[in-house]
């Protein structure tokens, strides 16, 4: 097993990849990497890139069984 069992475990990882991109997108913004619409499409990539796995592995990854 190669994934502890607790919630937030899960939580950290995906809270740690979209800090990193909105940041990173932050300072392209600012030091006009990205004008605002580029700012806007990274960002809402960024985020969706963390729900999207997550929707989709609670559709098709199956559920531990509770007996242990």
């Amino acid at each position: 097993k190669w994934m502890p069992d607790a919630p937030i475990f899960s939580t950290i990882l995906f809270s740690t990849g979209l800090t990193v991109g909105i940041v990173t997108a932050t300072f392209g913004r600012d030091f006009s990497f990205l004008d605002q619409s580029q700012f806007s499409i990274v960002t809402v990539t960024v985020i969706l890139s963390a729900i999207i796995p997550t929707v989709i592995a609670r559709e098709f990854i199956p559920k531990a069984s509770s007996s242990r």
